[in-house]
């Protein structure tokens, strides 16, 4: 029986869509604390790695809400890093809609 509880990995020709995690903060402020990048994304620049740490905790708690979301990071299948992420957020299973960025 498979484990529902596990982080779901998605896997494409390219990239895998996996668990961000405490270690890809440096990424994630990387690409979430750059002013260019977040200049369309509707929210602040990250302030610093802390701040970075804080975002991926916060991405796994989603996973607890009563409309539950996720974030998954997206990483090239031919090297190491994260590259960028995509989420679900506001699931409504009763509705069976989420919104997906």
């Amino acid at each position: 029986m498979a484990d529902l509880t596990a982080f779901p990995i998605i896997a494409t020709e390219r990239l895998w869509l996996r668990e961000i995690v405490d270690d890809d903060a440096p990424a994630i402020f990387a690409i979430q604390g750059n002013p260019q990048v977040m200049r369309w994304f509707g929210s602040d620049p990250l302030v610093d790695q802390t701040a970075a740490l804080m975002l991926i905790r916060s991405f796994a708690g989603w996973r607890e809400l009563m409309n539950p979301g996720t974030r998954w990071g997206l990483e090239l299948k031919t090297r190491e890093g994260l590259i960028g992420s995509a989420g679900l957020f506001s699931w409504n299973r009763q509705w069976r809609k989420c919104t997906v960025g």
